[in-house]
């Protein structure tokens, strides 16, 4: 009698494969949950498993999963905790789960089989990562064979932290406070879970991408979200303190020349942060300030060198955002191994220019030498000054420091209070003179286009 070969499974060991079975007291099907996660071999190692409450669901479950459950996987990495895979089991919304081929539904009785579910999560790759096992899970929602049993999971999600996961399931049930440093505590962690579970659909939908020029839009439409909800936090922090904000020092110091978005950009940063650090320092995402500063520079940026180049182009008038041209004309420069489209356009028949981001104006500084902005900045700037914006140490150094901070702890995972401080020095230290700092820089640079445009005009 022949028999069928088969190819042997050989998985990683899985003791680097683990995770965390968090569950609130009283959850349904605990009992065959922890039978059912007793022995995972050959998938999966060791599930440990927490008591959960509100402050640990709140900051570390994303909203979406939250609703409906009582209990969660969390899967990951041991020597990468910061990278999970998160999912609410048992789940009620997965109709079904599959135990030796045949569907079992979950209040049938019958026991609940996980096994299938953790080879699907684990899949065949030899080394396994928590975006692989949420790639598997995506592909299992549409599969080629749709009449093959399968765990029927629809909501998961990857979700990246640089908040130890130790520390966040040893947050302690907060007991009832003052009723305004409640609401100051509980704007900061909506907002920040926000933020958090919007980075986790675009990191998807970005890992799902195959066209660049997608990939880059979404990026930037997230970015566009952190601003706008780190405003709106400022605004409801605002109306919750009566008025009080903080406005930093440059704005004073500059205040003539300052652009008044910029100074929106700054006060709403200082004064989040100064909340968040007092309030809710634990678990916060301090991208949502860190947006301000960052967009302080761009704009500055857009409004002065951006500016000056495109008016030299014939591209803009006196008013640096609106094109003389229609958008169908197209103005390049080389930015790097890149070139930058000067004259690209919002939607619609404005004619208003979008600003250049961080990354592209520094690829343009340093080959301003090829294209022609250090020639076209020569009658407007000394040598000294010449040097700051062309050359290595200057400021296109600044922007490559400011812009990996940015890439790493805003668009891939939530930026700690430590990342913000050197992204807050970055740009505004030092602040016992802040005409000295980056943005101060920046700004008396400006100060030196306006004057000379002027007096050219």
């Amino acid at each position: 009698m022949n028999r069928m070969k088969q190819r042997k499974y050989k998985p990683e060991t899985s003791s680097h494969l683990t995770g965390v079975f968090l569950r609130y007291s009283g959850a349904a099907y605990i009992a065959e949950v922890q039978a059912a996660l007793h022995n995972l071999k050959p998938y999966w190692g060791k599930i440990r498993e927490v008591e959960a409450n509100f402050e640990i669901v709140s900051n570390l479950i994303p909203i979406a999963l939250q609703e409906g459950a009582e209990s969660w996987l969390i899967l990951y990495r041991s020597d990468k905790p910061q990278e999970l895979l998160i999912l609410p089991f048992p789940d009620h919304d997965a109709k079904h789960y599959t135990r030796n081929g045949k569907s079992v539904k979950l209040n049938g009785g019958s026991g609940l089989a996980v096994l299938p579910l953790f080879g699907l999560i684990r899949g065949r790759c030899d080394k396994w990562f928590a975006d692989i096992g949420y790639r598997n899970l995506t592909r299992n929602l549409s599969p080629k064979e749709p009449w093959w049993p399968r765990p029927l999971i629809t909501r998961f999600q990857l979700v990246r932290t640089n908040t130890s996961l130790d520390s966040l399931l040893r947050m302690p049930e907060v007991r009832l406070r003052p009723v305004e440093q409640q609401g100051i505590q509980h704007a900061l962690k909506e907002a920040s879970q926000r933020i958090q579970q919007q980075r986790n659909e675009v990191l998807a939908h970005v890992l799902e991408a195959e066209d660049e020029d997608h990939k880059q839009e979404l990026i930037t439409k997230f970015e566009e979200d952190i601003v706008e909800e780190n405003n709106r936090l400022f605004d409801r922090l605002q109306s919750t303190m009566k008025g009080e904000i903080v406005t930093p020092s440059i704005v004073r110091s500059f205040k003539k020349i300052i652009d008044n978005e910029t100074e929106r950009f700054l006060i709403s940063a200082k004064t989040v942060e100064k909340f968040a650090r007092e309030h809710l320092l634990e678990g916060f995402d301090f991208s949502l300030p860190g947006s301000g500063l960052w967009r302080a520079v761009e704009r500055e940026l857009n409004l002065s060198l951006v500016w000056y180049v495109r008016y030299c182009n014939g591209i803009v008038g006196n008013d640096p955002l609106i094109g003389r041209e229609p958008a169908s004309t197209k103005f390049m420069m080389q930015a790097g191994r890149k070139r930058v489209n000067l004259n690209k356009q919002e939607n619609g028949e404005s004619r208003r220019l979008r600003g250049i981001m961080l990354g592209p104006i520094e690829h343009i500084l340093r080959s301003s030498h090829d294209n022609g902005v250090a020639a076209k900045f020569q009658p407007v700037l000394d040598g000294g000054w010449l040097r700051f914006m062309t050359e290595e140490g200057g400021l296109p150094t600044a922007l490559q420091r400011i812009g990996k901070i940015r890439n790493r702890h805003a668009h891939i995972s939530a930026m700690s209070q430590a990342q913000y401080q050197q992204l807050h020095d970055l740009i505004l230290s030092p602040e016992e003179d802040v005409s000295e700092s980056v943005l101060g820089k920046i700004l008396r640079m400006k100060m030196n286009i306006l004057k000379y445009s002027g007096e050219v005009d």
